[in-house]
């Protein structure tokens, strides 16, 4: 298992949305496959920038994971 950081960037005054979105796929991941993802909004950089770390047994898992969130039209609103 390996822990990956990647970084979101948003729209700017649309953090708070953003965050909601991140809370729904933790419960998501948690759930449907075991996986934990936490997610840290950056205080200090980049305005609108998240971070989020998740655990996947392969980097192919993280790319399917990636391409699906840039289809969501909800994650193509905040970002």
């Amino acid at each position: 298992m390996n822990r990956y950081v990647v970084e979101f960037r948003t729209i700017a005054g649309k953090g708070n949305e953003a965050m909601q979105l991140f809370k729904e796929m933790k419960e998501y991941f948690v759930q449907s496959h075991g996986k934990s993802l936490e997610v840290f909004y950056q205080a200090f950089g980049t305005p609108g920038a998240f971070q989020v770390a998740m655990d996947f047994d392969s980097l192919a898992q993280l790319e399917t994971v990636a391409q699906s969130l840039r289809r969501d039209p909800k994650y193509q609103e905040l970002a």
